[in-house]
């Protein structure tokens, strides 16, 4: 959530964002923490980035779509259990959500031809992997080249502690 907010506000963006417990990063990069609700209704893109867990699973319902402007945009790369998708698929062919970007389903791909994110409107779907583009690659393996060429001179970088 915090990479992704970086990037929000390196495009201008007023990030608001909603955590059961907030971060003091996020203040002192002046995200204002709100209730789900207020982030839901008052957002123009909606990110989701949570883990999958008991909680969590359902928490984007039909109640909580509904909570989002028309216009709107709704971002899902976390995990698509999360997200009731049925109930996404709706508001978008009824005009009720302006647009979805979504990586993840709930079953890893191929998804069944009657899956109704499929046929939705206003979706653009990538199979969990919307990461990988030929500029995406390069970038990564000169960074772990770059790792090792930095660890045989005593000097690592990217340290994963």
């Amino acid at each position: 959530g915090m990479v992704a907010a970086k990037l929000f506000q390196a495009f201008g963006a007023k990030v608001i964002a909603y955590n059961r417990s907030e971060k003091e990063e996020a203040k002192a990069m002046g995200i204002e923490y709100k209730s789900l609700e207020e982030v839901l209704s008052e957002s123009d893109i909606i990110s989701l980035n949570m883990p999958l867990n008991d909680s969590t699973r359902g928490f984007i319902s039909a109640d909580k779509i509904a909570l989002m402007k028309p216009t709107a945009v709704f971002i899902n790369c976390a995990r698509g259990p999360i997200v009731d998708n049925a109930a996404l698929a709706k508001a978008l062919n009824e005009d009720k959500l302006g647009f979805a970007c979504v990586d993840v389903f709930d079953m890893e791909p191929p998804i069944p031809a009657d899956y109704p994110l499929l046929s939705a409107k206003n979706t653009f779907l990538t199979p969990h992997q919307a990461f990988i583009s030929e500029e995406s690659m390069i970038r990564r393996a000169n960074i772990v080249f770059n790792n090792v060429y930095a660890y045989l001179d005593g000097k690592p970088e990217n340290v994963c502690k």
